[in-house]
């Protein structure tokens, strides 16, 4: 989240919010207002549990819908952490979105659109503490609206 800058001023959308816990930081943190979207039930339940518990019902809404057919427009910072074919079936939505708008993705791009940044971060290490666990780390990528194309790049010979 801290990628995009949230103000409490912010709309944020989360497109298959999962447990809702980047839209909790979002409004916890920063005061955001945000929509989680998720087209499983159970998730939706388990979203709308997470921000219960966390006191930011005030903030925070969960609705289960298809994230193919929302209008992006009143949103100003979206955040999804989707395949890279669903990240591209969503391209013509976010192009709709108002100029300044920026879109955070956790791991996949955008084919054919540059980020305005790119952050590699270190993630938790997978297991019990004192165990030798693997460490990962994680690419998020950032977008403003209009995104710049990526350039292609030939291959030499």
């Amino acid at each position: 989240m801290e990628l995009a800058e949230p103000k409490a001023s912010d709309v944020i959308y989360d497109l298959g919010c999962g447990d809702a816990r980047s839209l909790v930081t979002a409004a916890r943190r920063y005061g955001a207002r945000g929509f989680g979207f998720d087209i499983d039930p159970r998730r939706v339940e388990e979203a709308r549990e997470n921000v219960r518990r966390n006191g930011v019902e005030h903030l925070v809404r969960i609705e289960q819908a298809d994230i193919f057919t929302l209008d992006l427009r009143p949103a100003n910072i979206v955040f999804l952490f989707l395949l890279p074919r669903l990240n591209v079936r969503l391209m013509p939505q976010f192009a709709k979105m108002r100029p300044g708008s920026r879109i955070v993705s956790h791991e996949f791009d955008l084919a054919g659109a540059k980020p305005n940044r790119t952050v590699e971060v270190l993630a938790p290490a997978d297991g019990p503490p004192g165990t030798h666990s693997r460490i990962d780390t994680h690419q998020l990528y950032l977008w403003k609206v209009p995104w710049q194309k990526q350039r292609k790049v030939e291959p030499t010979e």
